[in-house]
């Protein structure tokens, strides 16, 4: 098995997967409910897998129309690959080259002609480009030399990607004009009294003018993970998850998106003292208004969200939901919450949603092992 080429799955997992697929999508769509079922059209994504296969981090173009996904062998850590497919036509577009032994961080940009991805294999970041088929391979410039390389984030326009590089992990980060070629490379500081850490994430502003960054720390603390935005005119940057009195906050946090117009970061945090009020207990997701300074609680954690803000993926009780906070509904992604669900993303208007998961209502097949879908909503 290689990742040139189509794999099939046994008949039986093809063809029952297909056939939910059908019926559910064969299916009308009713109202949206808090706790009723799946609703809307639900359909396999790509040729189907091997045998023993699994598929994780699914992400979508904001258009809606393509999709990425890693797919490979669970038993074999090298027998991963990225295989791209056009969601409006079904075409499977093939696996996106150097991708293997790649997992997370794959973005689009709004037209989806750009990809960006990581290869863990040659460790580098890499930016494709669907109408020219060129691949360019992001590399610190000069003589700078470093063992391990991440794409991060790319903006609307495929002009500037960010991309994370470290000697054993991404210990700094560098945001690229394709344009110009210019390459800012940025070191994040760690917090006093620790050391070790590494970049997490990375969100761009649509001018590339604002970095949103998640940076983690090893050691046995509470707080393991902040969250922070750099100004890159000024090279100035300044943590978000910080509490209300000033005291150390008392969990991790996790960058979810920065805004494209570099207003507005959402992340999530597992700290219980960032506002004077109480909040629900477990990770909790918040939002940070950068022109007023105000700190927002906003539900429980956020998968992924529009960058307008209205729709969001939330998890609450082990079960998914697409929550309109504009409306103030939500809608059940999934039936059952012993299986997993894995990587998910959303399209800029909401309506698509891709994702893996290994829900059997869903899947068909009774199993531990994950396979890409697309949910459309009504």
């Amino acid at each position: 098995m290689t990742p040139t080429t189509t794999v099939k799955s046994t008949a039986l997992r093809a063809a029952t997967a297909l056939a939910v697929a059908a019926a559910l999508l064969a299916g009308t769509a009713t109202a949206a409910t808090a706790n009723g079922p799946a609703e809307g059209t639900v359909t396999p994504i790509g040729p189907p897998l091997a045998d023993g296969d699994s598929a994780v981090d699914a992400a979508i173009s904001p258009d809606g129309r393509y999709v990425a996904y890693t797919e490979g062998s669970a038993w074999w850590e090298d027998w991963w690959w990225i295989r791209l497919t056009d969601a409006a036509t079904g075409k499977d577009m093939g696996v996106l080259p150097g991708s293997g032994s790649s997992s997370g961080n794959t973005a689009f940009s709004a037209d989806g002609r750009y990809v960006g991805y990581s290869s863990a294999r040659d460790e580098t970041a890499r930016i494709y480009d669907q109408v020219t088929k060129e691949t360019t391979v992001l590399t610190p410039p000069g003589s700078t030399t470093r063992a391990w390389g991440r794409f991060e984030a790319l903006t609307p326009d495929g002009r500037f990607v960010a991309y994370s590089v470290g000697s054993s992990g991404p210990s700094e980060f560098r945001v690229r004009d394709r344009t110009t070629g210019a390459d800012q490379a940025f070191t994040p500081k760690a917090a006093a009294g620790r050391t070790g850490g590494t970049v997490r994430s990375v969100g761009l502003s649509r001018d590339g003018g604002k970095a949103a960054y998640g940076y983690d720390y090893m050691g046995q603390v509470a707080d393991k993970g902040d969250v922070h935005v750099l100004d890159r005119a000024t090279g100035t940057a300044r943590q978000l998850d910080v509490t209300h009195n000033g005291a150390a906050a008392n969990g991790s946090s996790q960058l979810v998106r920065l805004t494209e117009d570099g207003n507005t970061v959402y992340f999530n945090s597992a700290a219980t003292n960032l506002l004077p009020t109480a909040v629900p207990a477990g990770t909790q997701a918040y939002r940070y208004d950068l022109t007023t300074n105000r700190l927002t609680h906003v539900g429980p954690a956020i998968e992924s969200i529009t960058d307008d803000g209205r729709y969001a993926v939330i998890q609450e009780d082990g079960l998914l939901y697409r929550q309109d906070r504009t409306a103030g509904t939500r809608v059940r992604i999934g039936t059952a919450k012993e299986h997993g669900y894995a990587h998910r993303a959303i399209s800029a208007d909401g309506k698509a949603y891709a994702f893996t998961t290994s829900d059997k209502a869903i899947t068909g097949v009774a199993g531990w092992y994950q396979m890409p879908y697309l949910r459309r909503f009504e």
